[in-house]
């Protein structure tokens, strides 16, 4: 049944890719309440979504998987990765490099990154170096710190999105 809006229904638009989301990914994105662009009326959009096991990040396009590739962060992970797991970040900083479009979407703002958090002993100081670190030496990954995870959800759909719109514009 159509969603009304002023007892009027209001029709879906169906996102035209299907993004896909890493087995993996214990919290994932549901993309749900995003709403098309104003020249297509802000109708609901439906996003669908397939799982399958991504070599890195952990949202992509399904049949652009080597082309782009956005990697997701809840603070808590990402302060880990900073932390005790930080080899094992980097290497997957390392692949995440060699992929045409490549984004870091943090599920915090830098504000709340520099106030220290009870569960980690790390120094906000030091996740503000390794991030300007990595991303001097690997410029090939945009880095989105998000106040909230919906601004992190809306983020990494419009990500996906801009991409699909450029390959439809280049003709491919």
């Amino acid at each position: 049944m159509p969603i009304r809006r002023n007892d009027e229904p209001v029709e879906f638009q169906v996102n035209p890719f299907t993004v896909v989301v890493d087995s993996r990914e214990q919290a994932p994105f549901g993309f749900r309440n995003l709403t098309s662009d104003v020249g297509d009326g802000k109708r609901p959009l439906v996003v669908s979504t397939e799982k399958q096991g991504l070599k890195t990040g952990d949202y992509s396009i399904a049949g652009y998987e080597d082309q782009i590739a956005i990697e997701r962060k809840s603070l808590s992970d990402f302060l880990g990765c900073c932390g005790n797991d930080r080899k094992r970040f980097q290497k997957q900083l390392e692949r995440l490099n060699e992929i045409k479009v490549a984004y870091v979407v943090v599920e915090a703002g830098w504000p709340s990154i520099l106030a220290g958090h009870e569960h980690s002993r790390l120094n906000p100081k030091t996740v503000f170096r390794s991030v300007l670190a990595w991303q001097q030496r690997l410029p090939g990954i945009h880095w989105m710190m998000c106040s909230t995870r919906s601004l992190a959800e809306v983020a990494t759909f419009r990500i996906l999105e801009r991409f699909w719109k450029d390959l439809d514009r280049d003709g491919k």
